[in-house]
């Protein structure tokens, strides 16, 4: 039996905790794998886990130099304690603490990066990856070409790809009429740049009057989003329901599915929303998820990043051509199966023999 230890922050709202919330549980229905998880900071849990999953949440708080010696040295103990094959850890920073973690300790290191590499870092951080954390790595796992490319042969010499899964709890494929909703799902950061959806949605709406534009998720950039709508006279038509965490039910229905991203690994949401037929429009960001999953005019629309007028455009166009719409949510829907939780999970098993 394969001994599997995952690391994250937490299992909360962030993209990369649903995926290895979704990849953990789905191994540990496999009698050959023995399963267990480890959260390194206390928040709730909004992502379900499998009961086969033994999870372990660290209760480290305090002096941030103190916290972080205890993160690792309780860490390097349970890895001690747990002696698994494989510690796969999840994001940047979290890799840091278990590669320092597993020193001395006959386990292999998987690092999975599920980001832009090129993103603004602080260099300390990019220092020590590149440096420390990455080096040290039995494999990496990068969600697309275009990520993997961002670093030195040495590291893409031991690299592996693997896209996100889909949820195969997600709602069936939506048939009947949508509704006037333009849809968008995430953090309220500037990564996801919604104030330019906002604003291309203002004017959109002028010729629209009929639509709406939901935005969920939380995050720092909530009141400047209010702030933004009401100068721009719209506030009626737009709204922030905040976190929900059946989302997947609240926009089944929808007409269109935006993603506004200045950059994505591969954007979960998007992901979801074209399973369920919903017509989406994507930032073509790095690195390279949307690219990925769609081809442009086919099962969804690509444009610039940051392209204000574009969005717009789109906007109207996918309104007023139903027929070429509708053919864009048909074709959407087919990532069920090419991202299909049991694919994805197969090719992880991989990673593993």
């Amino acid at each position: 039996m394969k001994k599997i230890l995952f690391v994250n922050a937490s299992l909360s709202s962030g993209g990369s905790e649903r995926v290895m919330a979704l990849i953990a549980s789905e191994i540990a229905k496999d009698e050959q794998f023995e399963v267990n998880m480890i959260l390194l900071r206390k928040k709730d849990r909004t992502y379900e886990i499998d009961k086969r999953v033994e999870v372990i949440q660290f209760d480290n708080s305090g002096f941030k130099p103190i916290m972080f010696l205890l993160r690792i040295f309780n860490l390097h103990k349970m890895i001690a304690i747990k002696k698994p094959d494989y510690v796969v850890s999840f994001m940047d920073d979290i890799a840091l603490f278990t590669s320092i973690s597993c020193l001395g300790l006959k386990t292999k290191l998987i690092i999975s990066i599920r980001n832009n590499p090129l993103r603004k870092q602080k260099y300390i951080n990019k220092w020590l990856a590149n440096n420390f954390s990455n080096p040290r790595a039995y494999k990496m796992v990068f969600q697309t070409k275009q990520a993997r490319d961002c670093y030195p042969e040495s590291i893409r010499n031991k690299s592996i790809i693997i896209a996100n899964p889909i949820n195969d709890s997600i709602p069936d494929i939506y048939i009947k009429q949508r509704k006037k909703n333009v849809v968008a799902v995430g953090r309220f950061t500037e990564q996801k740049n919604f104030t330019m959806l906002i604003r291309a949605f203002a004017t959109f709406h002028r010729k629209h009057i009929d639509y709406k534009l939901i935005i969920y998720g939380q995050g720092h950039l909530l009141q400047q989003y209010i702030e933004e709508a009401e100068r721009l006279k719209i506030s009626e038509f737009v709204s922030f329901p905040g976190y929900v965490s059946d989302v997947d039910n609240q926009i089944v229905d929808a007409g269109i599915y935006v993603s506004s991203s200045n950059y994505e690994g591969i954007s979960n949401a998007m992901l979801e929303a074209m399973a369920m037929g919903i017509p989406c429009i994507c930032t073509d960001c790095p690195i390279g998820g949307a690219r990925l999953v769609i081809s442009h005019a086919e099962n969804g629309i690509l444009i610039p990043v940051g392209d204000e007028k574009m969005l717009y455009e789109q906007l109207c166009y996918m309104v007023e051509h139903p027929s070429f719409t509708a053919h864009i949510s048909e074709e959407a829907c087919k990532v069920r199966e090419r991202f299909s939780i049991r694919r994805i999970v197969d090719q992880w098993k991989e990673v593993f023999i």
